[in-house]
């Protein structure tokens, strides 16, 4: 079954966000596949010519997004400490996978690229998400 298809098969009220901007990847980038999906976010998580793994794939996000300040520009008060909240998760002792819901929800919150699209693809058909 087509990707686009399971996706829309999963949306929901609370997914809406989720599944809109995984279906305009899709469309946008012409995935097809899981292996083409999973093959882009290999690419994007390639640096000086090493793929890297989960754990070093959550640092180097966190890392590209801890000191970024444009994402709170024009939001309430409240929405300023719940992505505070989602990136400073990042560097906690909850598991990987929690990890990478909650840098899916912080990408989804600040209008970011969600990057671990796989894992986003996978949560949300899953109806994790």
């Amino acid at each position: 079954m087509d990707l686009i298809e399971n996706l829309e098969k999963s949306r929901n009220k609370n997914n809406v966000e989720l599944i809109d901007e995984l279906v305009y990847f899709l469309k946008d980038a012409n995935i097809k596949d899981l292996k083409q999906l999973e093959k882009f976010e290999d690419l994007t998580f390639t640096v000086n010519g090493k793929k890297l793994d989960t754990k070093n794939r959550i640092k180097y996000y966190y890392e590209s997004v801890k000191d970024s300040f444009i994402d709170y520009d024009g939001l309430a008060l409240e929405e300023v400490l719940k992505i505070k909240k989602l990136k400073d998760s990042l560097i906690t002792k909850i598991n990987d996978k929690q990890k990478i819901i909650n840098i899916i929800y912080l990408n989804i919150l600040t209008g970011r690229e969600i990057k671990f699209y796989v894992e986003a693809y996978y949560l949300a058909t899953k109806g994790k998400l």
